[in-house]
């Protein structure tokens, strides 16, 4: 007790209730959310309540991200409450681990796979991704975005406090390894 489709259906149930019914409510008939600390496993299980869901997993420089996240230290977790991201080698490691779990479960959730930076400078990733979720979105170009430093793909930001220390580069690049190397970030 319950038995598992019961149990599916109560999950998804869940889901549709915090999600899709608040989009409806504002005329929507999709819906679907933006998460950066979820895992491969949360992928397969939203796959197994929607079968019919899309992914989109849109992977950013790590560099870049941990320029953008160093202010916000103490208020993320490798894992909660007990394993706070304090500096740049633990975020590197959070990183490769979301990344190449990301990676691995990608086909079995028939996951687009969009690097940020590129997906900002070429149009036929675009086009890429309003196939894979059969909807026309608006092209980067017209959103409001948070550029870094002007440059896609940049690794600092405008702001001379942004720019990450040489020990917090180095930290990163040997946190992500060859996954930094593989996925084409160091």
């Amino acid at each position: 007790y319950p038995n598992p489709a019961q149990l599916i259906d109560a999950h998804r149930a869940f889901f549709t209730k915090l999600l899709a019914t608040p989009a409806k409510g504002l005329g929507r008939s999709r819906w679907g959310f933006k998460e950066v600390r979820l895992r491969g496993s949360h992928a397969l299980y939203l796959k197994l309540l929607f079968p019919k869901a899309r992914f989109v997993f849109l992977v950013r420089d790590p560099f870049a991200a941990f320029a953008s996240f160093r202010h916000y230290i103490k208020s993320d977790f490798h894992a909660w409450p007990e394993r706070p991201v304090r500096w740049a080698g633990e975020f590197g490691r959070l990183w490769r681990e979301l990344a190449l779990d990301l990676e691995r479960v990608a086909p079995e959730v028939d996951a687009l796979w969009l690097k940020y930076e590129d997906y900002l400078s070429d149009t036929a990733l675009h086009e890429k991704l309003c196939s894979h979720v059969d909807a026309d979105l608006r092209p980067p170009g017209e959103l409001s975005l948070i550029p870094s430093g002007g440059q896609v793909g940049a690794t600092q930001t405008a702001k001379p406090e942004n720019r990450l220390l040489w020990y917090e580069r180095r930290a990163l690049k040997q946190a992500l390894g060859d996954a930094g190397v593989r996925l084409g970030y160091v």
